[in-house]
Parts: C-alpha cells; structure tokens; sequence
C-alpha cells in the first residue's frame, strides 16, 4: 500500500513524487480510469488522500473511508493524511507480518501491531502517536461495520471512567482498551528571547553570528521565513492557522481604530481553525510593520512579478478568480456573474485555488499570504522544513537550538500568562506561596481568570489543555522568569493586547 495526496492537476498529467513523475515497472504511471473518475468528480478537496494498493491499483476500501472524513468531523487536510498513513502503515504491517488483509485483522493483531510500534522498535511511536492512529484506525472499521464489509471492530473496550482523558472518544459509556494513558498530551516547551533571535537572525535570515551577511547563505526567503517566526511568537497561532491566511484577511496597522494601540484585532475564519470555531488573535503593529508588510512589498511582489513573468498563472486551472477583496469577504467571478462569498465559509481547499484577476479575467497573484519561490501558496510542511534547516545552520556555528513552530505558540503563551499571573495576583513567588497555603480546589480558583484569557487567545476548545501551562510555570519557575523578562520589552503586557475585548 502506498499513500498518495490529490491534486486536481493529475486529471491530465503524471503524478508527482519529490518533483519527479511516478514509474511503475519502468513506465511513468497515470492515474487508473476508476480514480480519475472519483477524482474528477467536484466534492472531492484538493489534498484528500487515496491509497494505492501493492500491484498499483487503486485501493477503495481505505481511499473511500478517507473520503469519507470531511463529512464526519474531520476537515482537516493534516487530520486526513495523517490518518492514511496509519492506515496504510497498519495495512502493511498486516500483509507483511501476519499475512492479513485490514479487513482480516483481529484484537491479536492489535496487541501484536502495539508491541511491534510501541515496545520493540528500535525507534518506537511516542504514546500520542499510537493513540492518534488507534483513533485512525477505529474511524476506519467503524465505517467497515457501516457499510457491512465486517461484522465488528478488532477492538475491545473497557467501561470509561467518570475522569477518563479520552472523553471524546467515549461512547456508550466505554472506551478503546488500546489508548494509552498520557495525560493531557500537552509537552511545553518555550525559549528565551536570546535563543529566538540566534534561530531568526542565523537561521532564518542567514546572518553570521556577529550580525554581518554570510556570502556564502543560499536562501532566497529570508524576510518572508522570519516574518513567519515573528507572527507565530508574536500571536500564538497555529501552524495550520498561518499557512491559510489569506493576504486580504491581514489587518491594516494604519487603519484609525488601531491608532494607540500596540496589536490589533484579527479574526481567523472558522476553517482554518481547530475544530472550526474561529478566533481571534492579536497581531503586534511592530510584527506588521517590520517584517509583514516588508515581506508583502519586497518577496511577495518579487515572487509574484517573476512567475507573472514566466507564465506561470496562465496554466493554473481549476481556480476561484476573485474580482475584489474586503476584510471579510470577497467578491467572486462566477459563470452566472458575481458571487459574495466571506471567509468563513471558504475551505481550505477553496483558498489554495483563490487569485486576484483583473478587468480581462487574467490571474495576476495568488489569494494566499505565504508565498513560494515559484509565486504558489505554501503549505504548513514548507514551514516545518525551513525551521529545520534553520536549526541545522545554527548548530553549523555550535549553536544547539531545537525550534518549531509550536514551540514558538508555547513561548507566547508561557509569556502571556506568566504577565496576566503577574497582573492579578503578584507574580511567579507568590504563585508558589498560594499553592503551598491553599486547597487544590482554591488554588485553582484563583487562576480561573488568567487561564480563561490565555485560553481565548490560544483558541484552546478545553481549559484543561490551557491549565497545563500553569503547571509548567510552577515546574521551571526560574527558568520562566528568565524567559519572560527577556519577552518584556517586545511583546508588551497582555493588557495593551487585549485593550477594548469583550469575553464572549
């Protein structure tokens, strides 16, 4: 089994692996009539996976499920590619192993599947990920009973308790006897403002370490990969939530109502968002102004003029050509004339394919803010990437520094809440003193406010999740102080944030 990523441009050309086309038995492979025909078909998302069987022909048992995620809750491009690979991964494992096929496996093969991932491998599954790809797999034969191609699950199922951590998986009062225990699940990791600016300044933008050019730094996308960075630790959003953004959805620091303010207010459209709830975040004017709207003016346009240039555009198909843009909305080119459409009801397919036109109907730039160098969207991958090669060029001066873009998240909300602790009651010191002289249930109380505001701006669905970053503040008190102090001067106080919000 070999998983595969859609892209509508494989109707009429050969499939892409690392840039190269696919070959099977030494002949390029294009795509089997029955998947072209699914593929052709309009409800099917750019970015759905489909899975491939041994002999390369299409799989449908795994590939229909897949197609079946967005309407069952999961619309999440990551959710549906990471839930093939578990699919397929397993599906190898029982071919290879037990000599199975996925509708073949039994409770044995779980646990034997477990032991194999999870206890002997030389690199075994960390235990979310072996929960994330029971989740997978247990989606997978549910919709196998649905459409009766089994009798029931290879899962059995214990009685949950009233404090069970899976409470989302509970159902009918029982839950998955193959989840592991593992807390909450949230890892907190944050850095000082020092390690920040060795990973943007080395990393991002190629500096030597005493702050002068490196002749021999090959990146092209410096100014548009530290704004990045900035974004993310300056607002606490999500990777997914970055690499959606549309250029038209930024705020405009100019505009009169930010006038005295050191953010100001963005609302991310609910399908770029976890769990497609929305939210808003608040992006610092001194982001925006020295290192956004450089990158828009500088890279952004450079990168769109020379792909204009070399045609690119015009061989673009399958698009939505958007005639104007609003913050809120745009208006959309349609057979049957204008269409009104707001970004939230825009997917995150819809907004891969969005660009500008203009009076002749021709593209002239993408609607997305990130762009690559060939003037295209990039997606949440490309970002992962060049944080990694960035920390690979600063261990190339001895500097050892481990930086993703969550890590980035947990340094702005480790920032903010240590500040909002610090607002209400006093500080880290006095957060050690209360914890020591109060009952949990007190003590828990007293902090309510705080978290419930990290929890707005962090767009977490359970205050839970959010309480773990107190946790950890108790755990690295000096650390932390550390940290935050050296966040100080360049974020601001939650209060300039958060100036004129209304909890809702």
């Amino acid at each position: 089994m070999e998983l595969f990523i859609i892209r509508r441009a494989w109707l009429d050309a050969e499939i892409l692996v690392d840039g190269s086309p696919l070959t099977v038995a030494g002949e390029v492979y294009t795509l089997p009539e029955a998947a072209r025909a699914v593929l052709a078909y309009n409800a099917i998302p750019d970015g759905m996976p489909f899975v491939l069987s041994a002999n390369a022909a299409y799989e449908p048992t795994v590939s229909e499920w897949l197609l079946s995620l967005p309407g069952n809750g999961f619309p999440s491009e990551n959710t549906w590619s990471s839930y093939g690979r578990d699919a397929v991964v397993f599906g190898r494992f029982l071919r290879e192993v037990r000599g199975k096929t996925l509708l073949e496996a039994d409770a044995d093969d779980i646990r034997t599947y477990y032991r194999a991932r999870r206890i002997t491998s030389a690199k075994p599954l960390s235990a979310s990920s072996w929960n994330r790809a029971v989740y997978a797999l247990e989606s997978f034969y549910e919709r196998a009973v649905d459409m009766e191609l089994i009798q029931k699950p290879p899962f059995s199922y214990r009685k949950a308790k009233a404090s069970s951590l899976h409470q989302r998986y509970v159902k009918a009062g029982v839950v998955n006897a193959a989840l592991e225990n593992v807390g909450s699940g949230l890892k907190i990791k944050c850095i000082t403002l020092d390690d920040y600016l060795k990973f943007r300044d080395i990393g991002l933008r190629g500096l030597l370490p005493d702050g002068t050019c490196d002749p021999e730094f090959r990146g092209r996308n410096g100014l548009r990969n530290s704004a990045i960075a900035e974004s993310m630790v300056g607002t606490g959003i999500r990777l997914s939530e970055c690499s959606w953004m549309l250029l038209a959805e930024l705020p405009d620091p100019t505009a009169p109502q930010w006038n005295g303010f050191r953010a100001c207010k963005m609302q991310l459209a609910k399908p770029t968002t976890k769990g497609i709830k929305g939210r808003v975040i608040w992006f610092p004017m001194r982001v925006l102004r020295e290192y956004v709207r450089p990158y828009i003016r500088e890279d952004r346009g450079n990168q769109v003029s020379k792909s204009s240039d070399r045609g690119l555009y015009r061989t673009v198909r399958d698009t939505i050509r958007v005639t104007a843009w609003r913050s809120t909305d745009c208006v959309i080119a349609t057979l049957a004339g204008r269409e009104r459409r707001g970004y939230d009801a825009l997917t995150q397919d819809q907004r891969r394919r969005m660009f500008s036109i203009d009076r002749e109907g021709m593209i002239t730039e993408p609607g997305l803010l990130w762009l690559s160098e060939s003037g295209m969207g990039i997606d949440g991958g490309n970002i992962e990437k060049f944080f990694e090669r960035a920390c690979e060029r600063c261990l190339r001066f001895g500097i050892h520094l481990y930086v993703t873009p969550h890590i980035l998240r947990h340094t702005f909300a480790v920032y903010m809440l240590s500040h909002l602790i610090k607002e209400a009651i006093g500080g880290l010191p006095e957060v050690r003193r209360q914890k020591q002289s109060l009952d949990q249930r007190l003590y828990r109380e007293m902090f309510t406010d705080p978290l419930r505001t990290l929890q707005r701006l962090l767009g977490h669905a359970s205050y839970i999740t959010t309480f773990d970053y107190l946790t950890y503040i108790e755990e690295a008190e000096d650390f932390v102080e550390k940290a935050v102090a050296s966040w100080g001067d360049r974020l601001g106080p939650p209060s300039e944030f958060l100036a004129g919000d209304t909890v809702e």
